[in-house]
């Protein structure tokens, strides 16, 4: 009776204290084949991302289980801006079981770019299985894992197809870095061996730049040892660096370029300045075996006056004392009407005269039909009450020399227009019979606007 009470009492006791024992860890979870790695974009936020691969870290230092890039930098656990902590929403990440697959990343403060979580565990191992027992599968499966998850961080780390680390080909091995005091500030070079060492410029080599080399730094930039130019180019000074050309422009001494000149090869490595002349003037050849030369002889566009159901066609600016030749050029200058006279008279003195002209025009017309013409109050530039509308309208050219002088202008010139049943064509040789200067002209038909076509003035010296 006495063992009977003793044995229910335990199985009482055993009852109680069922409820305080842990649930069994769950399984250890198989590694994948990829790399322990997990990317993010994020904008002003803290991420709260998921760390996307089991961590099997001991302990609470998750600083020495992974690391984190922010846009292409290490941010430590600790950084005052880039700080950050790793939770998990199942409790206390160093009382859970491993591995921790549920694994939270938080930023201390809001970031905004590429958050990339990679695999980093620190190789340890603070604890034994204990001797002279079995040890339990998962116990093995944890430890095993935890092994090949270190192993595959390595790998992906140093392979030779993603790896992050500087590496040779196979059958070459690198030297070990300098000091750091020895590297600091400086460039990094490959040596004669192909080793990294430390340098300021390229060594004993020469740069092939496209359209030019660009160098960049916060001011000053500086460029040092042994920097030196070719003739007729010379370096000289520190800070500015300037470069001198001393025979660049110079023709055995005869001169040097000035502003505003061409310049002109006159040997291999020779130039000089020609010109820049006067306004109006061409830079013309005179043949292989002399220099080039500004001449007058050009013709220069002053202005061009478009016609569009326009009354009149007029300009006062063109004529001035700048060229000593002046030439209009009439293009399709098409009347509105049927039957007109062209008229062109001149600007002086603020008006346009109708009295005083003394004109010689002459021409055919169709049949061939001969006809002169000598109006006293305009320049005829056809044969009066001929020119037909339509197109082309009329087309020609008149020439004036000096207008901007005191005296009787005349002007020449040839003109051609189309007639009832055919074209004619005019020869003009008038003037405005008066000693003064003229600054301008105007042009209509007798009757109707100019429906289209162009009229340009140019001038030469």
């Amino acid at each position: 009776m006495k063992f009977l009470h003793r044995l229910i009492l335990a199985a009482a006791l055993m009852a109680g204290i069922a409820p305080a024992f842990a649930q069994a860890p769950p399984p250890v979870p198989t590694l994948p084949d990829s790399e322990r790695r997990t990317s993010y974009s994020i904008s002003g936020t803290k991420c709260s991302c998921s760390v996307g691969f089991a961590i099997f870290g001991d302990g609470t230092d998750y600083n020495n289980w992974i690391e984190v890039w922010i846009n292409g930098q290490q941010a430590t656990f600790n950084d005052p801006v880039f700080g950050w902590t790793i939770t998990s929403p199942s409790g206390s990440i160093g009382l859970l079981p491993r591995p921790i697959t549920d694994a939270v990343l938080t930023f201390t403060n809001a970031q905004t770019g590429t958050v990339q979580i990679v695999g980093a565990r620190r190789p340890r191992r603070t604890s034994q299985f204990s001797e002279n027992r079995g040890v339990a599968a998962r116990d093995l499966n944890q430890a095993i894992t935890d092994l090949v998850a270190m192993l595959r961080e390595d790998w992906d780390k140093i392979n030779d197809v993603s790896g992050r680390a500087v590496l040779a080909p196979p059958g070459e091995t690198l030297k070990i870095l300098t000091a750091a005091a020895s590297r600091a500030n400086l460039g990094a070079c490959f040596d004669s061996g192909g080793n990294l060492v430390p340098c300021a410029s390229v060594p004993s080599t020469t740069i092939a730049a496209g359209n030019g080399i660009l160098f960049t730094g916060t001011n000053p930039t500086t460029i040092t040892n042994n920097i030196a130019g070719a003739p007729p180019i010379t370096i000289t000074g520190t800070n500015p660096l300037s470069i001198a050309c001393s025979t660049c422009g110079n023709v055995s001494n005869s001169g040097t370029p000035t502003n505003h000149q061409t310049p002109v090869w006159t040997g291999a490595t020779a130039v000089k300045g020609i010109g820049p002349g006067t306004a109006g003037q061409q830079l013309t050849s005179n043949g292989g075996s002399a220099d080039p030369s500004y001449q007058s002889g050009g013709w220069v566009l002053l202005n061009t006056l478009t016609a569009s159901a326009s009354a009149s066609l007029s300009d006062t600016t063109s004529f001035t004392a700048t060229y000593n030749e002046y030439e209009i050029v009439f293009a399709n200058i098409v009347a509105a009407s049927n039957n007109v006279t062209a008229n062109f008279a001149v600007h002086s003195g603020g008006t346009f005269p109708t009295t005083g002209y003394l004109t010689s025009s002459g021409g055919v017309a169709a049949g061939p039909a001969a006809f002169f013409d000598a109006p006293t109050t305009f320049i005829s530039l056809s044969h009066a009450a001929s020119v037909a509308s339509g197109a082309p309208g009329l087309n020609g050219r008149l020439q004036i020399s000096n207008p901007a002088t005191t005296a009787i202008h005349p002007w020449t010139g040839v003109m051609t227009y189309p007639i009832s049943g055919g074209s004619g064509t005019i020869t003009i040789g008038g003037y405005w019979n008066t000693a003064q200067a003229i600054d301008g002209f105007a042009f209509n038909y007798s009757a109707g606007n100019i429906t289209s076509g162009t009229i340009k003035i140019y001038g030469r010296l």
